[in-house]
């Protein structure tokens, strides 16, 4: 057992320090995962809101969180990473032990606005603290196995979900609440038990910065990769619109498409990661993943001609080459973002960059609707998109990396 141990850690990226980041990972989806599976049930049948008054706190929660993003993330590069994420489980933690007892309006806006103001902030303190917490030369691969992770953590916690639709009572839903909240204390407990390996340079002052605002090739990446992150909404909106509303296919073949896509997605993270950790490899990964979203969009549109065996296997082309443009976003992004982010100001640019997620979630859904009811011409539209994008990642890359090699920051002054 200590050898298949032994071998487990030489396997794992990150070793040792990686393995804790992956459980870190594992707990929390899964407590995510039962709590996406049960919420808005709870929230109309239990509580009994309406579904408007549902989407106005989600909506109201989520603008708190886009404005509270990078002031966290400035408040990390002054604090440290590690000390923020231990802060942001906790508080969510508490969030989630009071979800459980909401009874009105006032005390759901309540609950979802305080879990709103660090929404935003949990994925680029993770990254951020990855950076601090191993090799350079290991940090892409471990966020590639935490993604992964991630992905088997929500299916287990769906499943968890399941059970607490079966039982369909208040304390069954609690019951999947406050192991959702158990899940962030323990994450904060292993957080801050983390050791760091590259902790902020020696000498840097650290200080509040908005510099990263000012940063252009910067904004330009994060923008291309709002575009190319619309993989998230195509696979949960777009296709399924379009297969049940304009296709033959039944609307039972969206389930092992989604499938699909979750084995590939675990399986194929880390290769998929490979060469991101050079800034050259980051633009090529995000110009393939433009290609093969497009590839997407090109197969979805030739869907409602085929008869229904076909189709299907189209369907699958389709999820393959959206799973590629999901897994090669996900690793030339996370890869740019740290070999662009200034020393110094680390959190507040992963911080700007993760607002790519929030960006596509405000615009993607009206588009891939859009999308959708012009049919033809808007897959075509949707694919020249994606395309573009990808196609312009690697100048976009090369810009950034003009800007790297920068004027050292002043160094704090020797006391006294």
């Amino acid at each position: 057992m200590p050898t298949s141990g032994a071998s487990l850690l030489r396997r794992m990226p990150g070793g040792s320090v990686g393995l804790r980041l992956a459980v870190m990972a594992l707990i929390t989806a899964i407590g995510t995962g039962g709590f996406l599976s049960i919420s808005v049930v709870f929230v109309t049948r239990i509580v009994h809101l309406s579904p408007a008054t549902l989407g106005l706190g989600l909506t109201t929660a989520a603008a708190i969180a886009l404005a509270t993003a990078v002031p966290i993330g400035m408040l990390a590069d002054r604090v440290g990473p590690k000390r923020v994420q231990v802060g942001i489980s906790l508080w969510r933690c508490v969030c989630f032990i009071g979800y459980p007892f909401i009874q009105n309006t006032w005390q759901f806006f309540a609950v979802v606005c305080l879990l709103g103001l660090v929404e935003k902030s949990a994925a680029p303190m993770e990254q951020a603290l990855v950076g601090q917490a191993v090799a350079t030369s290991e940090r892409v691969r471990v966020l590639a196995t935490l993604r992964s992770m991630r992905n088997v953590g929500f299916t287990i916690g769906a499943l968890l979900g399941s059970l607490g639709l079966l039982i369909d009572t208040r304390p069954g839903y609690a019951a999947i609440l406050l192991t959702n909240a158990a899940t962030f204390a323990l994450c904060a407990l292993l957080a801050a038990r983390l050791p760091l390996m590259n902790p902020p340079v020696a000498g840097l002052r650290r200080r509040y910065s908005v510099a990263v605002l000012r940063d252009r090739p910067f904004l330009a990446f994060t923008g291309v990769n709002a575009v190319l992150a619309t993989h998230m909404t195509l696979l949960s909106i777009g296709l399924p619109l379009w297969i049940v509303g304009h296709t033959s296919v039944s609307k039972a073949v969206i389930a092992p498409l989604l499938a699909v896509n979750t084995v590939l997605a675990v399986l194929l993270q880390v290769r998929a990661s490979r060469g991101t950790e050079e800034i050259h490899g980051t633009g090529r990964a995000l110009r393939r993943a433009g290609l093969a979203l497009a590839v997407c969009c090109l197969l979805a549109l030739t869907v409602p001609h085929l008869a229904t065996v076909p189709a299907v296997a189209v369907l699958v082309a389709a999820m393959v080459a959206l799973t590629a443009g999901e897994l090669l976003q996900g690793a030339g992004g996370s890869g740019g973002s740290y070999l662009m982010a200034r020393s110094g100001q680390e959190s507040v640019y992963h911080s700007v960059y993760w607002l790519n997620v929030s960006l596509q979630q405000i615009a993607a859904p009206v588009a891939l609707t859009v999308v959708v009811a012009t049919g033809t011409a808007g897959w075509l539209a949707l694919a020249a998109v994606l395309g573009a994008a990808g196609l312009a990642a690697p100048a976009i890359v090369r810009w950034a990396q003009s800007r790297l090699v920068t004027a050292p920051e002043e160094p704090v002054p020797a006391p006294a």
